[in-house]
């Protein structure tokens, strides 16, 4: 009777192949949460869109987080609000170490972003910027310009603008 139980148990603790995939396909992405680990489950991949621009974020902890966002067109803040509130929660749920994330920033395609996108971004780094390690933003014509600008005048010690893509991921390789 014990080795019943005992086959039982462990029958029960590790279920076989077919019951997993009928689980999976009956819980869809609440059984992939439920059963992967915290980094997994802190990755995100997701582009926001409207009419008059597009951002794509691709955050996945690995090794380390890793962070790529690339803005098109206009950040209104039907892109900015969500965007920033996703990847505030991926950060939070990855538990990101100070300095641990480090992000490529590509605005060569973008714009201009409104001042509601723009309190969201500085809401976000004013909860998550501490998890931002070594961001290389990419931009060209006035956006390099601007953002050369801001980052001498915020002092950002981390943050480095290029002109080229080759350049910044040279940079964050070599940390």
């Amino acid at each position: 009777m014990v080795a019943r139980t005992i086959v039982l148990l462990a029958t029960l603790a590790t279920p076989s192949v077919a019951v997993e995939r009928r689980w999976a396909h009956q819980l869809g992405h609440r059984w992939r949460a439920l059963t992967s680990s915290t980094p997994a489950a802190a990755s995100i991949d997701h582009e926001w869109r409207d009419s008059s621009g597009a951002c794509a974020i691709e955050f996945a902890t690995c090794n380390a987080p890793q962070l790529k966002i690339n803005l098109t067109g206009f950040g209104s803040a039907s892109i900015g609000r969500p965007a920033t509130e996703a990847l505030g929660h991926a950060i939070a749920r990855a538990r990101a170490d100070a300095g641990s994330v480090d992000a490529l920033v590509d605005m060569t395609d973008a714009s201009a972003a409104s001042t509601t996108c723009i309190l969201a971004c500085r809401r976000f780094l004013l909860r998550h910027g501490s998890s931002l390690g070594r961001v290389a933003v990419v931009g060209k014509g006035p956006q390099l310009f601007f953002m050369r600008l801001c980052t001498r005048l915020a002092r950002f010690r981390k943050v480095r603008v290029f002109g080229s893509q080759a350049a910044a991921d040279r940079w964050l390789l070599e940390a």
